[in-house]
């Protein structure tokens, strides 16, 4: 009974849109049937189906309708190029566009019909005025959705494109293009909308043949019936390509898709040698790992420091026993595989005046070890990532990052390109020739994705879609990752997984990673090194380095080294 209910519903729900055209052919043939109206006027519903397979045989309708939608498709073409470029112009050099904005605004309120007269005294009766009439008709709506699409592109998905390298031409057909589609489709369909309706007045003031003309010639006959005919074929036509127009906006929609999100496990990092898969993608430079030092260039940065630590205490992270030492003050040359920031100065103008973010900041960050970088929020740690991945750009001082290395971002929220499957995330800051289905593979394996590659982002968990992020960077293959709390939002379980989940891929890959981070305890697991930043400064830095101790000392010192940190964060 329960299946029969179903079905009955499915079918009423098909049906529906049939119901009141069913109403309408009823009332129809009954005022015709009681001839409420005279036939001259009003046509029985057979005799205006009689009337079209007549006029379907001759080519009456063939011929009118090729007629129109050529006229339609010309002008359209004509409408939708020049929308598209003037979106374009209005949406990135919009100094440009105010020279037209009174002319637009002038043209976008004149209803198109209105210079028919004009257009056949200049023009005659040709094709021109009919097209010039479907450009002013679809012009507007369709360069206003266009430039809302482009202008309304998600800046967070621009800046990941930037921390790839992208061009401005690739930023624009890799992300904002399709970032846009739903309102390019939207205009097209308003536009085509439009199109019909101003080419078929058109056609009934200046036209030789056509629906339109069609429609005026048998009214000139005294044929209703042709009238309904045309009208009954304008009401399809339009109604076929706004129904294949809806489709493609449903389906361009259909990459944000629901569904119950999935989690995948990652497998724990194996102790010995990475595994072959890993190799697939590990870059030629990962080989001269390890060979740096953790320093802090001395300057003002660290001189407001109140004492020195010299003591040393050891402490264990899952998996390791480590060795914390208080570094603070030193006074060791540079290595120059580290990136280093020389006396870098940010600030940011606020309502009380200027507010200094970085205060000639010195500090180096090895490129073969895990830093994490701890403060309270607005010490400045996010902006100290975006100047070393070269997304913010407005700072005195230097940053040095040693030539051949290579930066890769992994932002606090995933950002992956939601039109986009997850192996296509995974390769989209890759030019086609980079793309190699190994490397690929490799990548899938390592986040624990193999069985999701052709997943859309909607449909995985907020820990999947944060690997898929991660696999992204290491698809690029950088000497270094730059990762802004992409934990963060994450649960509790999820984020334990994740953090298990890193440190097995910095193992595999001997990539250097800074990590930002607000908790103490994250910090603990995953750091080689711990820098803590506040009041404009890199003020504090502890470096691990290997050891060996009991578990219980470990266990103690661990708790010793968290209340430093607590005191001096």
């Amino acid at each position: 009974m329960k299946e029969t209910g179903s079905a009955f519903k499915k079918l009423h729900c098909i049906l529906k849109p049939w119901y009141v055209i069913a109403l309408i052919l009823f009332l129809w043939w009954l005022a015709a049937r009681m001839k409420v109206w005279n036939a001259y006027l009003l046509p029985a519903p057979s005799k205006v189906v009689t009337t079209f397979f007549s006029m379907l045989r001759k080519g009456e309708i063939a011929q009118a309708v090729l007629i129109s939608l050529r006229r339609v498709l010309s002008g359209f073409s004509i409408s939708f190029t020049l929308a598209f470029l003037c979106a374009l112009v209005s949406t990135y050099k919009p100094g440009a566009a105010e020279y037209f904005r009174y002319l637009g605004n002038f043209f976008r309120n004149v209803p198109p019909i209105a210079m028919i007269s004009l257009l056949i005294l200049w023009f005659g009766l040709g094709e021109t005025p009919k097209l010039i009439i479907i450009i002013l008709a679809s012009f507007f709506p369709m360069t206003m959705n266009i430039a809302t699409g482009f202008a309304q592109c998600d800046s967070r998905l621009l800046e990941v494109g930037k921390s790839l390298n992208f061009s401005k031409l690739r930023l624009f057909f890799r992300i904002t293009l399709p970032a846009s589609r739903m309102n390019i489709l939207t205009g097209i369909r308003i536009g085509m909308g439009y199109s019909w309706r101003a080419l078929i007045g058109a056609e009934m003031f200046a036209a030789a043949a056509g629906l339109g003309y069609m429609i005026v010639f048998a009214q000139q006959m005294s044929r209703s019936d042709k009238v309904i005919i045309g009208i009954l074929l304008i009401g399809m036509i339009g109604a076929v390509t706004d129904a294949a127009l809806r489709f493609l906006i449903e389906w361009a929609g259909g990459t944000a898709q629901t569904g119950q999100a999935v989690q995948a496990e990652i497998p724990e990092a194996d102790e010995g040698q990475a595994p072959a898969s890993a190799a697939a993608f590990v870059s030629d430079s990962d080989k001269d790992f390890g060979k740096g030092k953790n320093q802090i260039l001395p300057g003002e940065s660290i001189a407001h420091n109140a004492e020195k630590h010299t003591g040393q205490a050891e402490y264990a992270r899952p998996g390791a026993h480590k060795r914390w030492i208080d570094t603070t003050s030193t006074t060791d040359e540079l290595h120059p595989s580290e990136i280093r920031l020389e006396h870098v100065t940010k600030e940011f103008a606020s309502d009380k005046g200027e507010l200094r973010i970085l205060d000639d900041a010195s500090i180096s960050i090895p490129t073969d070890r895990i830093t994490v970088v701890l403060g309270k929020s607005g010490c400045g740690k996010t902006t100290l990532l975006r100047m070393i991945s070269g997304l913010d750009q407005d700072y005195t001082g230097t940053i040095c990052i040693p030539d051949g290395k290579r930066c890769a971002v992994v932002f606090q929220e995933s950002r992956l390109m939601p039109w986009l499957r997850v192996r296509d995330n995974i390769t989209f800051g890759l030019k086609k020739d980079e793309i190699r289905e190994e490397k690929v593979a490799a990548l899938l394996r390592l986040t624990g994705l193999t069985s999701f590659a052709r997943t859309k982002p909607a449909q995985l968990s907020g820990g999947m879609r944060q690997r898929t992020a991660i696999a992204r960077a290491l698809a690029v293959e950088p000497d270094f990752l730059l990762m802004d709390e992409p934990f963060a939002a994450l649960d509790y379980f999820t984020r334990e997984s994740m953090q298990r989940s890193l440190l097995a891929i910095q193992k595999k890959t001997g990539c250097g990673i800074l990590f930002i981070t607000h908790s103490i305890d994250e910090a603990l697991i995953l750091a080689d090194q711990i820098l803590i930043m506040g009041n404009g400064r890199i003020y504090k830095r502890y470096q691990l380095t290997a050891g060996s101790s009991s578990g219980k000392a470990a266990g103690r010192d661990l708790s010793e080294l968290k209340e430093d940190i607590l005191m001096n964060i």
